[in-house]
């Protein structure tokens, strides 16, 4: 059985005590599930969060999102957002203005089309009545990584960011390496083969420093963005 090392709670401990209070987080109100929905889909495999919402916004924009579209038709759906995507308009830095391109544009444009289709079918673009059907958090996920382009990581973000995932973790590359680099995982563990019992541990973890599984994971986001030198990353 793998034991945390206990410098690696320590320091997750001083995370959550020294930057919970300064965390910004409530659930996205449900008229804005939607837009959660393909915020999500656009993000992830190497896409910054800037990169992100600014992608988003310009197909938010441009109607890509509605549900009056016809979603059947995914090959044009897809062509007109890949065609978005190509130009090249697209903030990664606010504060500095660079322009950098939206990576994989074609795979993302048929993904996006698909994924519209599966909401169209599957509840009417009413998310609310398809994810309260069932209470659980685990049994919700499952459900929507039926949906072209979810995986375990967006599913759970998605979850976890309209307030029906407090006890699943949205292990993207900065979590996973600062549990790695805390030794508070076993060195054989990757995502996505050990996603699971990652979670299984990432959650056991939070428990133990008292800590919110759904904040906790934005705290070392944060932390893991600032891009600190490796040796004075950590504060213990």
């Amino acid at each position: 059985m793998f034991n945390p090392a206990p410098s690696g709670l320590r320091a997750m401990k001083f995370l959550w005590n020294q930057y919970q209070s300064s965390l910004n987080f409530s659930p996205v109100a449900k008229e804005k599930w939607i837009d959660e929905f393909f915020f999500c889909l656009l993000g992830g495999y190497g896409v910054k969060y800037e990169l992100n919402k600014s992608a988003f916004l310009i197909l938010k924009e441009k109607g890509y999102f509605n549900k009056e579209n016809d979603w059947e038709d995914i090959l044009g759906i897809s062509q007109g957002i890949t065609n978005e995507l190509l130009k090249k308009q697209f903030t990664l830095d606010y504060s500095k203005g660079k322009l950098r391109a939206y990576r994989f544009p074609y795979s993302k444009g048929d993904i996006i089309a698909k994924a519209g289709n599966w909401l169209k079918v599957m509840c009417n673009f009413h998310l609310d009545e398809l994810f309260l059907k069932e209470s659980n958090s685990k049994q919700n996920r499952l459900c929507l990584i039926s949906c072209p382009g979810f995986g375990l990581k967006s599913a759970s973000w998605l979850l976890r960011n309209i307030g029906m995932g407090n006890d699943l973790a949205i292990l993207d590359i900065h979590v996973y390496r600062t549990l790695q680099e805390l030794r508070l995982i076993p060195e054989e563990f990757f995502i996505p083969k050990n996603y699971l019992e990652i979670e299984d541990s990432y959650c056991n973890i939070c428990r133990i420093i008292n800590a919110k599984t759904e904040a906790m994971d934005l705290i070392i986001w944060t932390w893991a963005r600032q891009g600190r030198h490796e040796t004075s990353r950590y504060p213990l």
